[in-house]
């Protein structure tokens, strides 16, 4: 994958099988049966828009873990904190 980006080649499941064929290396890559898995399970860009939409959840979902983290910690350290805080 590499190598076609260093030559500006497109990138997909023909170009790659094309250049381990040259390069005598598709048995050690697991072959062409491997490739094709690797092409149908790697998500594409017709489902980017619900791959945004799950890691915006997740950041929000990361976000009041923290918030909720610090509120804990708060509620077993009242004292010793100031009114800015």
């Amino acid at each position: 994958i590499a190598k076609l980006a260093d030559q500006n080649s497109p990138i997909d499941v023909v170009t790659l099988a094309e250049q381990l064929d040259k390069e005598g290396q598709t048995s050690q890559v697991g072959g062409l049966g491997y490739l094709g898995e690797l092409a149908k399970n790697t998500p594409s860009v017709a489902n980017i828009k619900a791959y945004a939409q799950i890691v915006r959840q997740r950041a929000t979902l990361r976000q009041l873990i923290g918030i909720s983290t610090e509120i804990a910690d708060s509620a077993f350290n009242p004292e010793g904190r100031t009114a800015e805080e």
